[in-house]
C-alpha cells in the first residue's frame, strides 16, 4: 500500500509500505555503506556480544503476546526493558552494550540526510517533517525483537531493512483495535512505516533466520522547539554530556 499524500492527524492509514523506494539507487547505496562497515566491525559476532536465541521463533509467536496481554504489561521498547532483544545494537547513547563505532555512525548520519529529504514528499503537501533515528540493528540467524509498542514515542516509523535471504525473517503486528496478527515477510529491500500511539497501541515484533540489517527513523511534524531541542541533543553527544 502507498499513500503519496499521507497525513499526520488522518486515522485511515496506520501502516503502509513504500516499494517504490526499492528502486531508490542513493538509499540503496547508503544502506550497503552502513552494512559494510557493520560487518567490518563484526567480522566475529561473539566480539560484539551476539548470541543466537534457541527459541526466537516462540518469542515472536501470537501465543506470546497473548501471554503479555493477559498480563496487563505494555512493553515500550529497548530504551526500557533491553531483554525485548538478543539483536546487536549500533551507536545507541541509551543502550549501556550497544557496539560504538565512528565509522558507522559517519555512515548513518549520510543514510539519515538521504531519507529525510525522501520523507518530505511523503507526506502532504505543506507538512514539513522532523526526523530522527530510532534504532539501529543487525539480526543475526537466530534473532529476534520482542513483542512491544514504543507508545513511548509517538509518531511515525520508518524501517528500512535489507534481507540477506528473502524469506527467512519477516516484521509482525497487530493493529490498534484489532485481534489480527499480520505478518509481513521480508523480502531483500522493505520501506515499511507505521504509526504509533499512546493511545491506540501497534503491538509489533522481529524475527530473523538470516543477517537482516534494519535502519529506524521516527518521523513527526516540525517544530521549532523541537529542531532547538533536537540540536541541543546532538551537540551534548558531541561532548560527552
Amino acid at each position: 500500500m502507498t499513500s503519496p499524500g499521507l497525513d499526520f492527524d488522518g486515522a485511515e492509514v496506520g501502516y503502509l509500505e513504500l516499494p517504490q523506494w526499492r528502486e531508490d539507487q542513493e538509499i540503496l547505496t547508503r544502506v550497503r555503506d552502513c552494512i559494510a562497515a557493520e560487518r567490518d566491525r563484526g567480522q566475529e559476532l561473539a566480539s560484539l556480544g551476539y548470541e543466537p536465541c534457541a527459541d526466537a521463533e516462540k518469542r515472536v509467536s501470537p501465543e506470546a503476546l497473548e501471554q503479555i496481554l493477559a498480563a496487563g504489561v505494555e512493553v515500550h521498547g529497548i530504551a526500557t526493558e533491553r531483554e525485548v532483544t538478543n539483536a546487536i545494537t549500533f551507536n545507541a547513547p541509551h543502550v549501556a552494550d550497544a557496539v560504538q563505532d565512528r565509522r558507522v555512525s559517519r555512515l548513518r548520519r549520510a543514510l539519515d540526510r538521504t531519507i529525510a529529504r525522501k520523507l518530505q514528499g511523503v507526506f502532504a503537501s505543506g507538512q514539513r517533517v522532523m526526523v530522527f533515528n530510532s534504532g539501529h540493528f543487525w539480526y543475526p540467524p537466530g534473532s529476534y525483537m520482542g513483542w512491544h509498542t514504543n507508545s513511548l514515542h509517538p509518531g511515525w516509523r520508518l524501517y528500512v531493512t535489507h534481507a540477506e535471504e528473502p524469506g527467512k525473517s519477516f516484521f509482525r503486528y497487530r493493529p490498534p483495535g484489532s485481534d489480527e496478527i499480520v505478518t509481513s515477510v521480508d523480502r531483500e529491500w522493505d520501506f515499511r512505516m507505521f504509526r504509533i500511539s499512546r493511545q491506540e497501541l501497534l503491538w509489533h515484533t522481529v524475527y530473523s533466520q538470516t543477517n537482516r540489517f534494519s535502519f529506524g527513523f521516527i518521523v513527526r511534524p516540525w517544530s521549532l522547539r523541537a529542531q532547538l531541542g533536537a540540536q541541543l541533543r546532538r551537540v551534548r553527544r558531541r561532548v560527552g554530556l
